[in-house]
């Protein structure tokens, strides 16, 4: 082979071979390009889905709900269903034109667990002397009650049901609630728009589809058995209860072609880059208007008319209320703390009062601690007793016994209250005097 046909065929194949990876590059640039633009369009419909205003909605109330430690109820409830301790300490006072009217302390030990209920209850004076010592405790379809003091055993009626069905029934069927109303406000029922470069979300219900959640609503409570249980008696029995509920699901669907597409209530967010600035609550005339994500102002107005302003934060709520001649101030200051699966805090709730030139001032302070520890305390019922067996003097001797223990609290206001005609100070063998009101009661 001469050098001329070597050199030729090693050019060819050169020319070969870059054909081939020519065809080569071109292959992978294509499936680069597929893959790019697959994952681009991908990423855009994943993009689309979470930034629709539905999922903008549900984002941002979900990060504002948690700012505030509302998620941590949650967890709180979850520690403690098993069973807890709760102790609680209140004072309270009432003033009325600057004169005190009654004052106290009320404190309370309750011990829960998955079977019974303990509670024992103080009322005392302003000098922390004990006026009134109760305990309660609940077992099976039994509670339980005991005064110190006016009778020295326990008391007993008999109940259908316990707290903990109620509350496990409850929880189902929020959960089931929950569920209903995520399936309901799907995405169509939510809009966006821009107001001064501030993204508004608006979700609404029109008054046919309030209509149609309600109807939904009973339905799921119907087909609850151990809610509707909860509700029959021997005089309601569960197929009344059922009854009751398809009358209510039959009437408003019987109505349905009278309900309007006009909106009943509407609910705006404000976003401003992914925080929440402002939220709107519209029923008909009213407006609820909160600014803030942490903290802020609370607006109410009715037909244009402003009833309650006020501010909030992470500890306190402060209100002006006002109707007319009436004016009411109302805070809250509080401080919690979750840690260790223990709950404590502290509470200050004072409420003013003015109306026609007079004014109330009443004032609460609490303090609870709430821990898992749920030992149930001995409680002796040897000698217990059904309320119904309770005769005639023994009721008198309670109603005779308990008055005077709460004279020392309610001071004038008991005098006042019994200076009526329509009360009959009797006396029985001259010595034990009540209230023939309260007999008669």
């Amino acid at each position: 082979m001469s050098s001329e046909e070597l050199n030729g065929g090693m050019n060819n194949f050169g020319t070969n071979e870059k054909k081939k990876n020519g065809g080569l590059v071109f292959f992978i640039v294509l499936l680069v390009i597929a893959v790019l633009g697959g994952a681009g369009y991908f990423g855009y419909k994943y993009y689309m889905s979470n930034n629709t205003p539905r999922a903008k909605f549900v984002k941002v109330m979900k990060s504002y709900l948690e700012k505030n430690e509302y998620a941590n109820l949650e967890n709180v409830k979850k520690t403690f269903k098993d069973g807890y301790t709760m102790n609680s300490t209140n004072a309270f006072k009432l003033d009325v034109d600057g004169e005190s009217l009654f004052s106290g302390n009320f404190k309370l030990n309750s011990v829960k667990n998955d079977k019974e209920n303990y509670f024992d209850l103080s009322l005392l004076d302003s000098d922390d002397k004990d006026l009134i010592k109760a305990m309660a405790y609940s077992k099976d379809d039994k509670v339980y009650l005991k005064l110190d003091e006016v009778f020295d055993k326990f008391y007993y009626t008999k109940i259908d049901t316990n707290v903990n069905d109620y509350t496990d029934v409850l929880e189902t069927l929020k959960e089931s609630y929950v569920k209903i109303i995520k399936d309901f406000f799907t995405e169509d029922k939510f809009t966006s728009s821009k107001e001064n470069g501030t993204e508004k979300i608006t979700v609404a219900l029109t008054e046919k589809e309030a209509a149609e959640l309600t109807i939904k609503f009973y339905e799921e409570a119907k087909n609850n058995e151990k809610l509707l249980n909860l509700f029959a008696s021997e005089d309601l029995p569960i197929d009344d209860v059922k009854e009751s509920l398809d009358e209510q699901i039959t009437d408003l669907k019987d109505e349905m072609s009278t309900y309007t597409d006009d909106k009943v209530v509407t609910y705006n967010i404000y976003i401003n880059k992914n925080v929440l600035t402002k939220q709107e609550l519209l029923i008909e005339d009213m407006v609820l208007t909160i600014t803030g994500e942490a903290s802020g102002d609370i607006t109410l107005t009715n037909a244009g008319k402003t009833y309650v302003t006020g501010k909030y934060d992470k500890e306190s709520v402060k209100l002006n209320i006002t109707d007319d001649d009436t004016t009411m101030d109302f805070t809250i200051n509080y401080k919690e703390e979750f840690k260790d699966n223990k709950l404590t805090g502290t509470y200050k709730v004072v409420v003013e009062v003015t109306s026609d030139g007079s004014k109330a001032v009443v004032t609460v302070d609490s303090s609870v601690d709430i821990t898992k520890e749920n030992t149930m305390p001995s409680v002796d019922l040897s000698n217990a007793k059904d309320f119904n067996d309770m005769t005639d003097e023994e009721m008198s001797n309670i109603y005779t016994k308990i008055y005077p223990l709460l004279e020392p609290i309610m001071g004038s206001y008991d005098s006042d209250l019994y200076d009526d005609d329509d009360y009959d100070y009797n006396c029985i063998d001259g010595t034990n005097c009540v209230y023939q009101e309260a007999l008669d009661y």
